[in-house]
């Protein structure tokens, strides 16, 4: 079919004209005939997008930019200079970036397949396949970190500007958790591990270790007793009271600020009343002559302070002592003890083995001179009834001394004598009953005294050649007993010498033996009235004789103590003043409106001496006990004693021993107190 215009201008399309062009030029070459063969070489030559490359050596002889040494523009999905290259893999490391995840490279087989995840397609070093080189600055593996964050705790090294001061561990950076004494820096704080407060001290055994990660962190010693706490370490003081022990030192106990073992809370009530003095504590022993509350049991005057259950290991603390009947109580000091004599109607003694009873006895209590601290060690009984007796009763007078001895190995020992009166319906005794410590030998001997009422007072002193002397006077009939006996006699039971003096007896007597063997007795009526007789200590039936009065002097108790190497008389008028009579020298107390019984001792550290103090005791208007130390030419200084038990005094008797301790016993409320102070 004739082709027309209008196939000319439809159909001859490029590739139309190409192929004539091809035609035109192969019968140029006077051919006349064309082959499949030739036309298809012929045809490979031809160059169909006009970009000067045929198609063998165009990758897209469609497109005239696309060509052999084009410019390649990356990322636009053509392969322009048909390099054959995944046009969005610019650095040929074989990944991409993940916004180019399958997009196909026209022309480039296998294209749009390769991994993604590059986060830097300039340089084929950097994908996800690469070995990243810490703190380089380069991301080489895109994993994204930060390449200052090996550890990836989030927190930069320290190295690189950052505060992470091991990038090694991602347990360890800045706001980690550190588990303190482990060694180790956990949250780059820069501390010691060892030292939790800062204080600059670790506790015992961790001083002088240094801390991983923590260069600069400051070598400390130990001894902190609280690493919790920094006011608490060896390089600070104490305060007290504060409830810290602040200077990790166990001799400074937080709340016994003077050492004494005693506690308080700084105000001065706790155990301790003043936590300033060692010397102040409740097992202090008062001060006499300073006033100050040396135990404190809340007076400085309470010497007494102990129940007598509580007075030593003669008995047992936790059990109570009870006495029924308490006649007066009477101290002597022996070379050995010190002994306190009590009478009583019936008692009730605690002991460690348990209570024990006795009915009309007389009990004396031991306290070692050698070591008083001891208190109460022995109990020895000089007269003794476990049930009570029916045919006679215990008098309510004694009286006590204690005569010295010799025991083995030329140890002072005791002698213990008491002198006392026993009742029975037709008839009265006067007696004196003992214990020899040395020869573990009961000791007694009596006189009867016609009557059957009581004696209103007795007197026992020793005296030379070792006898001993007891006078009873009876105030009904007048008649006064006298007794004396050797320590032989009392061993077998007999007296030396007895007698009857009758009209003679007054309401009170005392006995002296310092003229022996001219023995004195000092007798005072019922009107007060006083005078001295003498009588034969071998003959005391030849009589009395009057030796010495006393005008104008009106007495209520009377005393004499023994040991003196003078004559002494210690009184108490109807108004109750205490005088000391020495060889016609009369001294009064001032200040003491006394009652009841006297007390008169020669103290222990003047014991021997021409001119000794005596130490005066007994009980007062007030309700308290009383004593006083001194003499009739120096004068006395007077003490109050005050039970601990608050009660009222209605008896007291005290000592001062060789060393200086005061000793004293009070009866309180009806029970038996006894305590110690520093004269």
């Amino acid at each position: 079919m004739p082709l027309t215009a209008a196939h000319h201008r439809g159909l001859l399309t490029p590739g139309i004209l190409r192929s004539t062009a091809l035609l035109v030029a192969l019968a140029s070459s006077a051919c006349t005939w064309v082959s499949a063969k030739d036309y298809a070489d012929a045809q490979a030559l031809l160059d169909n997008d006009g970009d000067g490359l045929p198609a063998p050596g165009d990758c897209d002889d469609k497109d005239p930019k696309v060509y052999p040494g084009a410019a390649d523009t990356w990322y636009d999905g053509v392969d322009s200079n048909c390099s054959g290259d995944d046009d969005y893999d610019a650095d040929a490391d074989g990944f991409v970036a993940n916004e180019y995840e399958g997009l196909v490279t026209s022309g480039v087989s296998g294209s749009g397949a390769l991994r993604t995840g590059d986060c830097d397609d300039e340089d084929g070093n950097i994908n996800p396949n690469s070995v990243d080189t810490w703190y380089d600055g380069i991301d080489t593996d895109c994993a994204g970190d930060d390449d200052y964050d090996a550890d990836g705790d989030g927190a930069t090294s320290v190295d690189y500007g950052g505060d992470d001061c091991f990038d090694g561990d991602p347990a360890v950076k800045p706001g980690a958790t550190d588990a303190w004494k482990d060694g180790i820096d956990s949250d780059c704080a820069g501390n010691n591990d060892f030292d939790e407060d800062g204080d600059g001290w670790a506790p015992e055994g961790l001083g002088g270790r240094a801390t991983l990660y923590a260069p600069d962190a400051p070598v400390v010693e130990d001894g902190d007793c609280d690493d919790a706490d920094p006011d608490v370490n060896p390089g600070l003081s104490e305060v007290y009271y504060d409830g810290r022990d602040n200077d990790c030192d166990p001799a400074t106990v937080d709340d016994d600020q003077d050492s004494d073992g005693f506690a308080d809370d700084g105000t001065g009530t706790g155990e301790d009343c003043d936590d300033t003095d060692p010397a102040v504590n409740p097992d202090a022993q008062e001060v006499v002559t300073e006033g100050l509350d040396y135990d404190c049991d809340g007076d400085g005057a309470t010497f007494a302070d102990s129940d007598l259950a509580a007075s030593g290991p003669a008995f047992d603390a936790e059990g109570s002592a009870s006495f029924t009947g308490l006649r007066s109580i009477r101290l002597a000091a022996g070379p050995a003890h010190l002994w306190l004599a009590v009478g009583a109607g019936s008692m009730t003694l605690p002991l460690p083995s348990g209570d024990e009873t006795a009915y009309d006895s007389i009990v004396a209590f031991g306290i070692p001179l050698e070591d008083s601290t001891r208190g109460i060690v022995r109990r020895q009984y000089l007269l003794f009834h476990p049930a009570s007796p029916s045919d006679y009763s215990l008098g309510d007078e004694i009286d006590f001394v204690v005569v010295p001895t010799t025991g083995s190995g030329g140890n002072p020992a005791d002698i213990l004598l008491a002198a006392h009166s026993l009742t029975r319906s037709t008839e009265r005794l006067l007696r004196i009953a003992g214990y020899n410590d040395v020869k573990r030998q009961n000791l007694g001997a009596y006189t009867e005294i016609p009557g059957t009422s009581d004696l209103s007072d007795l007197s026992l002193m020793s005296g030379d050649s070792e006898i001993v002397h007891a006078v009873g006077c009876d105030p009904n009939t007048g008649s006064l007993g006298i007794l004396s006996a050797s320590l032989s006699d009392l061993s077998i039971g007999v007296a030396r010498t007895e007698w009857i003096e009758a009209g003679a007896g007054e309401t009170l007597c005392q006995v002296d033996t310092f003229d022996d063997p001219g023995i004195s007795l000092v007798s005072v009526d019922a009107s007060g009235s006083a005078e001295r007789s003498t009588y034969s200590r071998n003959t005391p039936s030849a009589g009395l004789t009057a030796a010495q009065s006393f005008p104008g002097v009106t007495m209520a108790e009377v005393d004499i103590p023994e040991a003196a190497d003078a004559r002494i008389v210690v009184y108490t008028s109807s108004s109750g003043t205490v005088s000391v009579s020495d060889n016609g020298s009369t001294v009064s107390i001032s200040g003491l409106t006394a009652t009841g019984a006297i007390t008169a001792m020669v103290t222990g550290p003047s014991l021997g001496d021409p001119a000794p103090d005596l130490i005066l005791s007994g009980t007062q208007s007030s309700g308290d006990g009383w004593f006083a130390v001194g003499s009739a030419s120096t004068g006395f200084t007077l003490f109050d004693i005050a039970a601990g038990d608050g009660g009222t005094v209605s008896d007291a008797a005290a000592w001062i021993d060789e060393r200086g301790n005061l000793h004293t016993f009070v009866v309180s409320d009806g029970a038996l107190r006894y305590g110690t102070a520093t004269y």
